[in-house]
């Protein structure tokens, strides 16, 4: 246990002193024009990291966990993501991103339930659905056009109102006036 301490501490150390592979952050900005503090993504097994700023890191795992299908027209949560490989985050890199985060006191309400579900998503589901969906009415619903807003607005009239007399045409006519 001492030598995989010492292993496992030597490990981060050469990391944490490594530079990101990212030279510019999601948004543009580069390390040096970056004011705010810099939350880091380490991939132990290829020896990578990259860095974001808080508020970027706390979006992506906040899009992550409450996104919306506009097929289908629901929401959905599924297991964030490094948006620079593509590979979902590990149990350990969710944990890095918490701790950093809380260290700064800038975890987001949602990714602090993700946390207390124990970064399971499907136990984040059962558990917190009703937190999900208030998240989805306050931040994600506010953003979505107005034709997928008439949509959900039919769906919802017809399948769960039983409403048939809707006149769908004037609906998507003054849906800017609406």
């Amino acid at each position: 246990n001492i030598v995989k301490n010492f292993y496992y501490k030597l490990k981060i150390n050469f990391n944490i002193k490594k530079s990101p592979e990212n030279e510019v952050n999601l948004n543009f900005d580069t390390i040096e024009e970056c004011n705010s503090k810099k939350i880091y993504i380490y991939d132990f097994q290829n020896k990578k990291k990259w860095w974001f700023n808080v508020k970027e890191i706390n979006q992506l795992i906040n899009s992550s966990l409450c996104s919306f299908d506009e097929e289908y027209l629901e929401f959905y949560s599924k297991t964030p993501i490094n948006p620079y490989t593509k590979v979902v985050l590990s149990y350990k890199d969710l944990l890095s991103i918490y701790d950093q985060l809380k260290s700064l006191n800038s975890q987001s309400f949602l990714f602090e339930l993700f946390k207390k579900s124990d970064f399971n998503i499907q136990h984040f589901i059962i558990k917190y659905t009703t937190s999900i969906q208030d998240h989805f009415s306050k931040v994600v619903l506010p953003t979505l056009d107005n034709n997928t807003l008439c949509d959900m607005f039919t769906n919802i009239a017809c399948e769960e109102l039983g409403l048939n007399y809707i006149n769908y045409h004037q609906l998507y006519y003054y849906s800017e006036l609406i």
